[in-house]
């Protein structure tokens, strides 16, 4: 083999490692933070248009978001009124009920992860996220990111000053998926 080839070859192998390194962190930040009690969030509840974009693939569903005192109560319904799933936590621990049409890849503990980083207080979630190696930041009004390791691993940018009602839009980086969440504030 000549010098050229195998120096060719020596920094493809260098290149194709740094780029491997560069990548690993990302793709191994898979854990979801712990979950913020009920009680940690002003009781609530409103009504969401959710349209979810994952690849080339994108849905869109209605949910009723139920924050009380002791108890979160998510319910999801398709297009046509009909139950996908509801999840319900009381700061213990999560129960789901889920249709057989609900795609086994969404995944309970994202959902509620999500939803907190979207609509909770920052000073609720942030030693929670914090615990999980995570740092969740508001490095100006409208915008909350969550970082690991110097990366970017999830955005939410809001359209106004509260989260419950209005537009706001989450992106995670490292699933690679993102939603546009449109909330309207119900009084009880």
């Amino acid at each position: 083999m000549s010098a050229r080839a195998v120096i060719c070859a020596a920094l493809t192998a260098l290149l194709c490692g740094c780029m491997n390194r560069a990548i690993a962190p990302v793709a191994a930040l898979a854990s979801v933070p712990g979950l913020a009690a009920p009680g940690t969030a002003v009781p609530r509840t409103a009504e969401q248009v959710v349209r979810a974009a994952y690849g080339r693939r994108s849905f869109a569903f209605q949910s009723v978001v139920r924050l009380a005192p002791a108890s979160l109560r998510v319910i999801g319904l398709d297009a046509r009124g009909q139950r996908l799933f509801t999840v319900d936590w009381d700061g213990n621990r999560v129960e789901e009920t889920r249709s057989p049409f609900l795609p086994a890849t969404l995944a309970t503990d994202r959902l509620l992860a999500d939803l907190q980083l979207v609509l909770w207080p920052l000073a609720a979630i942030a030693p929670l996220w914090r615990a999980s190696g995570f740092e969740v930041t508001e490095p100006y009004s409208g915008l909350r990111r969550v970082m690991r390791d110097g990366y970017i691993v999830e955005e939410v940018h809001y359209a106004g000053d509260d989260a419950w009602q209005g537009r706001s839009w989450l992106v995670n980086f490292t699933h690679g998926y993102s939603l546009t969440i449109d909330s309207r504030a119900v009084v009880e």
